[in-house]
């Protein structure tokens, strides 16, 4: 059973921020755009990387393209691109 003293003390901190921040929902988890264009350059990258593989090369070619595609890839990662997804899709590209 929940008191009323304890709702009011809820209520109180949630207004007037005793204890608790407030921000409208999904306002909090928006990333800032350089983060976004860092994130889609990186993938531009990893793309370009990706189809130059799959033209082929020499073999050293090939290596070094998988390398820096892992260091790409490591970067995303650093970055936490997976979290911004949704905002690194093309307009008409399927997720």
């Amino acid at each position: 059973m929940v008191r009323l003293g304890s709702v009011k003390w809820y209520w109180a901190a949630l207004f007037f921020g005793v204890g608790v921040s407030w921000s409208p929902p999904g306002l909090a988890s928006l990333p800032s755009q350089p983060i976004i264009d860092r994130c889609l350059a990186l993938q531009v990258k990893i793309d370009q990387l990706q189809q130059r593989r799959r033209a082929g090369g020499s073999v050293q070619q090939m290596d070094r393209w998988l390398r820096q595609r892992h260091q790409y890839r490591d970067q995303q990662f650093e970055l936490e691109c997976a979290r911004y997804k949704r905002w690194l899709t093309p307009m008409g590209k399927p997720q």
